[in-house]
């Protein structure tokens, strides 16, 4: 073996790191709606508690079809990357909570990693 870095590996190692932050994203998301409940009024208003639930679910589901290679994955990609753009956003208006801004940088972070993953090698089942 002479130690250069292949695409594949390359592809493996982003696909880990994308399982990875949306498994991160996911916790901070029921955490966060639990949080909105917690706190009452305005703030666990059906709207952003179902937001939050929706992108734990597709984090979860994202994270386990990379996990096991599906090749339906890439599908799964650019809409989880949108949900959690959207929350993302959605939490960083939602002003100062450090639970909200901690959940806020989670799901930017897995969404632009998700972005990423959405034009994967198609070998490895990455296909839009």
């Amino acid at each position: 073996m002479d130690g250069s870095y292949s695409a594949e590996s390359n592809v493996h190692d982003q696909m880990q790191q994308c399982i990875d932050l949306c498994l991160k994203a996911h916790d901070l998301c029921l955490a966060s709606a639990m949080r909105r409940i917690e706190l009452g009024g305005e703030t666990a208003g059906l709207v952003p508690v179902r937001l939050l639930l929706d992108c734990a679910e597709l984090c979860q589901t994202h994270a386990n079809l990379m996990s096991r290679r599906s090749e339906y994955h890439g599908r799964l990609s650019p809409i989880c990357a949108a949900v959690c753009e959207q929350v993302a956003t959605y939490n960083e208006i939602a002003g100062g909570d450090p639970q909200f801004q901690a959940c806020a940088e989670a799901c930017r972070r897995a969404g632009e990693s998700c972005q990423k993953m959405t034009y994967a090698d198609s070998s490895l089942g990455a296909t839009v």
